[in-house]
């Protein structure tokens, strides 16, 4: 055989493939160690996700714990009316502006475009200096990340017990 069956190994694992590429795949395994190593490694990773998968246990009354939880957790109604606020026309038309406009336009002799891009490569440059002056900042917001995490998981295990 000329070509790997690589892309073929994972539907063989699986038994999805047809009779003859199911032949197929067999003949390439019995002359190649590259694609009878691929199978040992995905058939492996298989045995692992279906023990962990078996050995989970869920409760018996998680369906109704979902629906309860759903049924007495009152949620923030969607408003009925789509007020847009002065604000939000500002938005919207500069941003129209932006879009048609500012491949034509200039800004002091320079495209618009390329200005956008002079801004967004001075922040860039300016990022490592700002993290070196504020002493852990990096610390701090991967600690506010985990935070914010601890409570998603919390609130999640809460919402379906």
């Amino acid at each position: 055989m000329k070509g790997h069956v690589d892309k073929l190994i994972s539907a063989y694992i699986d038994g999805e493939l047809s009779k003859e590429e199911h032949e197929l795949v067999e003949n390439h395994l019995m002359t190649c160690n590259k694609c009878r190593g691929l199978l040992e490694q995905l058939s492996s990773q298989r045995k692992m996700v279906q023990e962990v998968f078996y050995s989970l246990e869920i409760p018996d009354t998680i369906e109704e714990n979902v629906m309860n939880a759903i049924n007495t957790n009152s949620y923030m109604p969607v408003p009925s009316d789509s007020k847009v606020t002065w604000f939000s026309w500002i938005v919207m038309l500069l941003g129209l502006m932006i879009l048609l406009l500012g491949p034509s336009y200039t800004i002091f002799g320079t495209g618009f475009a390329s200005s956008i891009v002079s801004i967004v490569l001075s922040f860039l440059h300016m990022a490592p200096l700002l993290t070196s002056m504020v002493p852990f900042l990096i610390e701090g917001l991967l600690t506010f990340a985990v935070i914010v995490l601890l409570i998603s998981v919390w609130s999640l295990r809460r919402l379906l017990v």
